[in-house]
């Protein structure tokens, strides 16, 4: 599978101030495969190629995307309408996406409370309505963290990898 990621690339290398020289550089692919993938008339990358440069740029945003480019999982927020730079302003608009959520949460409990064979067509759809809001809560969630990280130096991907041996320790995942 392969993707393109211009629009991607091109930000990000803007975004860091980084030549196409240097990324081909660091990442030990030619400068034409670089042109090749940010040009007028790009060529996909591999997700072989894509985790290369996601470790050699080490931006969350960057290497969120491309995962969710490749697998579909959730990626920040990176819309043009809010501030995504800015943790305060994101916790308001992460509020009201909590808000949202509570006021569906109890018919959410009473419908989770059924036995499976009981719950109906309309009951599966106010729990998609109630997780969708869950995701919208997350993604801002998500992207509030990124941001902090971002102000205090740190990636993503630096701060996972340094908080995994606790979640290990805590039991929330399994180590490797």
């Amino acid at each position: 599978m392969s993707v393109i990621l211009k629009e991607e690339l091109n930000e990000v290398l803007q975004k860091h101030e980084l030549k196409k020289k240097e990324l081909a550089r660091k990442s030990h692919f030619s400068s034409q495969t670089i042109t090749d993938w940010t040009g007028g008339n790009p060529k996909p990358v591999t997700i072989n190629n894509a985790e290369i440069l996601s470790k050699e740029l080490n931006d969350s945003k960057f290497t969120l995307t491309v995962a969710h480019k490749f697998l579909g999982i959730l990626k920040g927020l990176d819309g043009d309408l809010f501030n995504t730079d800015s943790p305060n302003d994101l916790e308001i608009l992460g509020e009201q996406e909590e808000e949202e959520r509570i006021i569906r949460k109890r018919e959410a409990q009473r419908i989770l409370a059924k036995r499976k064979n009981k719950i109906t067509p309309d009951d599966q759809q106010v729990l998609i309505t109630y997780a969708n809001e869950f995701l919208d809560e997350i993604i801002i969630e998500l992207t509030i963290v990124i941001s902090i990280f971002k102000i205090s130096g740190l990636s993503l991907m630096d701060a996972v990898k340094k908080r995994m041996p606790y979640w290990v320790r805590q039991g929330y995942m399994k180590k490797g």
